[in-house]
């Protein structure tokens, strides 16, 4: 084995030398090595990026397509339901109504009611409107597509323009109705301005629940 002392001192620098030379190549050559440096993260954040855009599209499109899928499904149960099977406001339910709506001070003169444009929730609608038309109050009868909301609203609903920090009134018309032993709960409403009135809640029938 060679003692390592017997090494010349030259032998011994040759390394430290290389090292040198090396540091001063890079040096020279910094910018070069850094626009390379460069175009190879970018080309990697580019094929990265375009491969997460290209999947979380796809997953976007199949969340559309459920939701598609199921609206349909739901029309169609509900379009198909027998009249047998609709919701019926019972006489002691809208008698509760009306003489609870009496007690309101002041009692509304016009109510806005939106019903899902399917036969089943216009059925139930225009049972709610004609009670509160047979005390005095007027109804303004609207209509929301099926397709507008995704997943569908579905149940007995007062829309708030306040959501979801009901006005009193709004509070008072929903303990109205479920005094009357209905199921009902709030949901978010953009308001509405007829005859130059503004209303800030409304009775929405939403599809039947299953």
């Amino acid at each position: 084995m060679a003692d390592p002392e017997s090494h010349s001192p030259e032998v011994m620098v040759n390394p430290l030398r290389h090292l040198l030379a090396e540091w001063a190549l890079i040096k020279r050559y910094w910018v070069t090595f850094a626009c390379v440096a460069t175009v190879c993260i970018a080309a990697t954040w580019y094929v990265a990026s375009a491969y997460y855009s290209s999947m979380y599209a796809q997953q976007i499109d199949t969340v559309k397509s459920n939701n598609t899928y199921l609206q349909d499904r739901l029309r169609g149960m509900t379009e198909s339901t027998p009249p047998s099977q609709w919701r019926r406001l019972s006489d002691s339910a809208r008698g509760q109504i009306l003489a609870s709506m009496r007690t309101l001070s002041p009692m509304p003169k016009t109510l806005v009611i939106y019903a899902v444009a399917e036969t089943e929730s216009r059925q139930y609608a225009s049972q709610f409107a004609d009670a509160f038309r047979s005390i005095g109050i007027k109804v303004e009868p609207r209509e929301v597509s099926t397709t507008m909301f995704a997943p569908p609203e579905i149940g007995l609903m007062v829309g708030i323009s306040t959501f979801p920090n009901p006005t009193l009134e709004a509070t008072a018309f929903k303990e109205v109705l479920m005094k009357a032993g209905l199921d009902v709960h709030h949901v978010a409403w953009t308001g509405a301005e007829i005859d130059n009135q503004k209303f800030d809640y409304d009775l929405y029938i939403g599809s039947k629940p299953w």
